[in-house]
């Protein structure tokens, strides 16, 4: 993974790690957020209001191209991942419901994956693809769950004082996530039956990791490696 994409006053960048330099994603579109890469990294979906709706597009990486239509509603779609067999997972904000879980499958009509009353979203497949950590608030508050992809079991909370935007590991045995200024990891097991250690503190600092008045839209990211990428802000600053 030698390239990052990434926001900037309200465009998408793709950021060479190795070479350095970076390119607009998409010039041509106005406004565009929430870059997800494609499982074999060729393109990246996105959204964009210039038809007035925050809805789902693609193109290649590379900038070259046409943008394609993924999906287009009246109501907002942000896209968070995409499940390792090409599903891909967004949230779609609607009006009595407020943010739920959707699948869109490579061919064929978008899949409710989790609609409720209460505010769900920022669902991250793990790589295997056979589970789905995600957040809620139907405690009352934000928290990261976890739960199989099928939702055949029960979800199993990993985050025990609140929490924002999972993140898992390249090897899917740990899962980070962000809970006010801390950054934290719970190790996955599936074997013999699925289970998480209860969340360590990796680091805090004071380090705004996200906007708080935005918690469907994360700050940072998980590399290969484990190493964390993130933007950080001493408070009352612009990013950086």
């Amino acid at each position: 993974r030698s390239r990052v994409a990434f926001n900037s006053n309200g465009q998408v960048f793709v950021h060479d790690l190795e070479r350095g330099g970076r390119v607009p994603l998409v010039p041509e579109l106005p406004v565009t957020q929430a870059p997800v890469w494609s499982t074999d990294g060729t393109r990246l979906i996105f959204s964009s209001n210039h038809n007035g709706t925050w809805n789902l597009y693609s193109k290649a990486a590379s900038g070259l191209g046409e943008v394609e239509v993924l999906l287009e509603s009246r109501f907002d779609q942000f896209p968070s991942g995409v499940t390792a067999d090409g599903r891909l997972v967004y949230q779609e904000i609607h009006e009595s419901s407020g943010s739920d879980i959707w699948l869109l499958p490579v061919s064929g009509d978008p899949e409710p994956w989790l609609v409720t009353p209460v505010e769900e979203g920022f669902a991250q497949p793990s790589p295997s693809g056979e589970l789905m950590a995600y957040m809620t608030n139907v405690s009352g508050r934000f928290e990261i769950s976890i739960q199989d992809i099928d939702r055949v079991f029960d979800p199993l909370r990993i985050s025990t004082n609140g929490g924002t935007h999972p993140t898992w590991s390249s090897s899917g045995e740990r899962l980070y996530f962000r809970q006010g200024h801390q950054f934290m990891v719970s190790d996955i097991s599936t074997e013999p039956v699925l289970t998480a250690s209860v969340p360590n503190i990796i680091f805090g600092g004071g380090w705004e990791l996200s906007h708080q008045a935005q918690p469907l839209f994360s700050e940072f990211g998980v590399m290969s490696d484990d190493r964390v990428l993130l933007s950080r802000r001493p408070p009352g600053s612009v990013p950086t």
